[in-house]
């Protein structure tokens, strides 16, 4: 089997036993549990991206019982090709978004907190297209493009105990709207020039620039979307957590898909839902609805999972 080995960072952030919340994000920077509360920094060491989040209480309350609510702020951007693109070709095409959430915190009892989650965020890339038509000169045929669209984000989170067993579950629903360059693999573009020895005869190939870019007749600017996400655990041992994270994708001029995970994370002591490392073994599309000529292992990928706060 060809798997790809990805490593990403991201937070997960517990106060006590169950009583916060819990991040984790498959490879596609998906995840059915909410952001949580406090200072969040998560790396995607695949795509080379680098997100921030930041959480502060409102609405406090003087009863206990009563639950806790936040908003805060968050922001995600990476290079569209990788670092390595960018310093190579001496480009800057990027994928970003910014955005606000709220959170809400509510602890039943000992044994159960329940939460919710909702988030705004507005997305923003820039990169180049390809247009080889004849009508365009060579010159311009590669040219930058910016792009907006948005991302609308609601869920829920249950947490409990049930005996001496740890649970937690997450379910979150989020759609909206963008490009579709984040599903196209990128070209090279180069231009060269000829040199011909008049004394020889022999001819010299020089390339003067290369670029990467999109293919203009592959290129979509507004496509409609929608990502169902579950996540599903519980502690299997003293510092273990299995999980399994059904995932649903749904975008305009592509069939539905369906993107199984399951991941095993290891927790500190004493907090079995703080998870601080994980692996994951996911099914990119397992229906093969894109009727891709990879087979189902050749889309397995296998996502190794870090976390850390502030």
């Amino acid at each position: 089997m060809k798997f790809l080995y990805t490593t990403v960072l991201s937070l997960i952030i517990t106060n006590k036993l169950i009583a916060q919340t819990n991040v984790v994000q498959d490879t596609k920077g998906e995840t059915g549990l909410a952001l949580g509360t406090a200072g969040v920094v998560a790396i995607n060491a695949k795509d080379e991206s680098i997100s921030f989040s930041y959480g502060v209480p409102v609405f406090k309350s003087t009863d206990a019982k009563a639950p806790k609510h936040y908003m805060g702020a968050s922001a995600k951007g990476k290079g569209k090709n990788g670092l390595a693109a960018i310093l190579k070709n001496d480009e800057f095409q990027y994928d970003g978004n910014i955005g606000l959430f709220y959170f809400t915190d509510w602890v039943i009892n000992d044994d159960v907190t329940l939460q919710w989650h909702g988030s705004a965020d507005f997305l923003f890339n820039q990169f180049k297209l390809f247009d080889s038509s004849a009508s365009i000169p060579f010159s311009k045929q590669v040219y930058d493009q910016n792009k907006s669209g948005y991302k609308l984000t609601v869920g829920a989170n249950l947490l409990a105990t049930v005996g001496k067993l740890s649970c937690l579950g997450g379910l979150s629903f989020n759609g909206g709207n963008k490009n579709n360059t984040g599903d196209l693999k990128a070209i090279e573009v180069a231009t060269y020039t000829t040199m011909v020895d008049p004394l020889t005869l022999q001819t010299r190939i020089i390339q003067k620039d290369k670029s990467t870019a999109y293919s203009i007749k592959e290129y979509k600017p507004s496509l409609g979307y929608f990502n169902i996400n579950m996540d599903l655990g519980a502690q299997v041992f003293k510092q273990g957590l299995l999980m399994f994270h059904p995932r649903w994708s749904v975008q305009e001029e592509r069939k539905p898909q369906f993107n199984p995970a399951i991941g095993l994370y290891f927790t500190k002591s004493q907090a079995p839902l703080d998870v601080v490392a994980g692996i994951q073994l996911q099914v990119s599309d397992w229906a093969n609805t894109a009727e891709s000529i990879k087979t189902r292992k050749e889309r397995t990928v296998v996502n190794i999972v870090a976390g850390f706060s502030f």
